[in-house]
């Protein structure tokens, strides 16, 4: 069953000394997959030989495909003579999270925030969030408080 919607992924790869990111990119291309974004090309040591080859040229492209070309890219990128190594992942999707330190425990606590489309469809966006019992103060108190202080 062919899926009607492109999905993003991240490919890394490893090239021989002489190669460039241009073949991949042109590969990515041929297969019909869109780039979204190229990684810079670092020249990096090998920690063990690859086909006799003691350095390379480390990059990655994140790039939008259908889930079910990727085999074939695979098997695409598995004869390109300047390719050593090569690793395909759908990147991590980010979280909105709010980093603080929990009351009296000293350690740092994680609450999900809503995007910001979905605040602002509420109409929440300029009203200041009310304080909590539990003794937490939100970021507007904060501010008017330390405006306070430093005045």
């Amino acid at each position: 069953m062919a899926s009607e919607t492109k999905k993003q992924y991240e490919i890394s790869f490893l090239l021989k000394g002489e190669g460039s990111s241009e073949t991949v990119a042109d590969l990515l291309k041929k297969s019909g997959m869109e780039i979204v974004s190229e990684g810079r090309i670092n020249e990096i040591k090998l920690a063990y030989p690859i086909a006799k080859e003691s350095s390379a040229r480390f990059g990655c492209v994140v790039f939008s495909a259908f889930p079910e070309d990727i085999d074939e890219l695979g098997k695409k990128m598995f004869f390109v003579k300047e390719v050593l190594r090569f690793l395909v992942i759908t990147p991590p999707i980010a979280k909105n999270v709010r980093r603080s330190f929990g009351e009296g425990t000293g350690q740092i606590v994680e609450t999900e925030v809503p995007p910001l489309e979905e605040i602002l469809s509420a109409g929440k966006a300029n009203e200041p969030e009310p304080a909590s019992d539990s003794g937490e103060v939100n970021d507007v108190e904060l501010d008017k408080k330390l405006e306070e202080i430093l005045s």
